[in-house]
């Protein structure tokens, strides 16, 4: 295939998949000045898929001047990311459809959700659950 054909043809395909594999950026981080250790109920790290006892950071900010007492200073992005190897080239390739790529994506490793980096931030610390829930849409 010549590269001017390949490259139409991922720019179709990044346009269909644009709506599964999208940037939240204005996602919530806890203030930095006032932020307390947090420890949240079991069913709420079920849900997001987090154990306790690996290697957690959960706060929660307490509200303080200077995040305006909100608990909330500054912004960080939460990123759901595609990598393309050789399987989902050839996926792009065969016309599969997103919901076929995304699939092969998160079995192949490939591929990182919305909701497994927001948990991933939440487990650091970054933020809450409540603001990774309203950016996630779960």
């Amino acid at each position: 295939m010549r590269l001017n054909n390949y490259i139409m043809k991922l720019k179709t395909v990044c346009y269909e998949l644009h709506e599964y594999f999208s940037i939240q950026p204005r996602h919530i981080s806890v203030c930095p000045q006032c932020k307390k250790p947090f420890k949240p109920p079991v069913e709420m790290l079920e849900f997001w898929g987090l154990d306790s006892s690996k290697n957690t950071n959960f706060m929660k900010g307490k509200g303080c001047f200077n995040c305006l007492g909100t608990g909330y200073k500054g912004r960080t992005g939460i990123y759901e990311v595609l990598v393309i190897d050789d399987l989902i080239q050839k996926l792009i390739l065969k016309n599969n459809t997103s919901q076929e790529i995304t699939r092969a994506a998160i079995q192949a490793g490939n591929l990182t959700t919305l909701k497994e980096n927001a948990a991933e931030k939440v487990r650091q610390g970054i933020t809450t659950f409540e603001e990774a829930s309203s950016a996630v849409l779960v």
